[in-house]
């Protein structure tokens, strides 16, 4: 039963990541003025994947 909970946890996280993929900033943000510490865009997938994926184990375990 754990690993359902967990996949429909994952899965949950996942669907709500995945709007960030369907609705994309687009040109305005690629012409703002931003500070020289912002991360590059490839870091941005690699971190929400990461922090999704580490709330759903967090919820399966505190369940």
């Amino acid at each position: 039963m754990d690993i359902y909970l967990f996949a429909i946890f994952l899965l949950a996280c996942f669907g709500a990541g995945a709007t960030g993929a369907v609705f994309t900033p687009g040109a305005w943000y690629e012409k703002l003025n931003k500070p020289w510490f912002t991360p590059p865009n490839w870091a941005f997938p690699l971190a929400w994947t990461s922090i999704y994926l580490l709330i759903s184990l967090r919820v399966r375990a505190s369940l």
